[in-house]
């Protein structure tokens, strides 16, 4: 059966239609050979540089920080933190 026009599927609708043990969906998302995204709701997105101070410390300078509502992709390493 075909997949539906949808704008994404939920993880249990993938395993279902595509067959997949929990261990081979894992391997699938954690190495980015699926797409894995979350749904947030006015969530604070901030973006900005790192920088150095002279001690060696490791400090953050943001640039803008703005909300948002909607699906924001996951890198494969937050997948497999959040779902492996």
């Amino acid at each position: 059966m075909p997949l539906r026009d949808k704008a994404y599927f939920r993880v249990d609708e993938i395993r279902a239609r595509l067959r997949l043990s929990h261990g081979d969906l894992t391997y699938l998302l954690e190495n980015g050979l699926l797409k894995t995204s979350v749904r947030v709701w006015d969530a604070v997105i901030e973006e900005g540089e790192y920088d150095r101070a002279a001690d060696g410390q490791t400090f953050r300078l943001p640039t803008d920080q703005r909300r948002f509502s909607g699906l924001l992709d996951l890198r494969p390493k937050d997948t497999y933190r959040s779902y492996g």
